[in-house]
């Protein structure tokens, strides 16, 4: 028994890692079967009424609205948003992935004032976890200078985009610097490696080599959401440098 939950856990996380996929690429109709096969399984291990389906609530309401089935993702939503109010310990980090899918459900649905509501709790509770300047609360700035665009109230979605920018600049400089001074702790190795036995020095490269730290950056998981920012952004100004 152990082991066929062991398998259904991890069957719930290759497909919401898929179906995430699928939305970051804007394929939404392709995201929709992976996420509802996380959600069977997560309801199968965890049962039908525990907050561990909201991930893959989130990510069906997220992925109908990406296709333009607003009334699916509204049903969906609506289930999320009810496990939660059932759930009195429900943590800070399940609410705020709600109220974000939220905001983003209303602003697709031109419901403005609506949004800036839900993404204003999106901001606050990334923020009281992670801090102001983290690139978790990002995403919410982010969200929020969309509508502003879109309300064309240019000098604070202009301020929330610079904002977003500085946050993830900084994150990206800080996380160079760390790979860094990793990789000039360690010591020199030569290229040539002591293969005395055979009578031959055999010639190896450098661990740096085989280990860049530009890979190790961009296997990070805030990456992909910084290129999708830094694509939106210019989307939305149309400013392209």
């Amino acid at each position: 028994m152990e082991q066929v939950v062991k398998r259904q856990k991890y069957i719930i996380d290759l497909a919401s890692r898929t179906a995430q996929g699928f939305v970051l690429d804007g394929k939404h109709e392709e995201a929709i079967p992976a996420a509802l096969h996380a959600l069977r399984f997560s309801t199968e291990v965890y049962g039908s009424n525990s907050v561990q389906l909201v991930p893959a609530y989130l990510l069906l309401a997220e992925a109908s609205t990406g296709a333009g089935r607003l009334l699916q993702a509204s049903k969906y939503l609506s289930q999320a948003q009810w496990i939660v109010l059932r759930t009195p310990d429900c943590s800070v980090a399940v609410q705020q992935k709600l109220h974000r899918s939220l905001g983003l459900f209303c602003a697709a649905e031109e419901n403005f004032e609506q949004a800036l509501y839900h993404l204003a709790n999106d901001i606050y509770l990334a923020s009281s976890m992670f801090g102001l300047k983290s690139v978790e609360t990002s995403g919410g700035y982010f969200h929020m200078a969309n509508i502003f665009f879109h309300q064309n109230k240019m000098d604070i979605a202009n301020s929330l985009y610079a904002e977003v920018t500085d946050i993830w600049h900084a994150f990206l400089v800080k996380s160079l610097r760390a790979q860094e001074q990793i990789i000039n702790s360690r010591p020199e190795m030569s290229p040539l490696t002591g293969a005395e036995a055979g009578g031959k020095a055999s010639l190896s490269k450098p661990r740096y080599c085989t280990e860049p730290f530009g890979r190790q950056i961009l296997n990070n998981p805030h990456v992909p959401l910084f290129i999708f920012t830094l694509h939106g952004i210019s989307t939305f100004t149309g400013d392209h440098s």
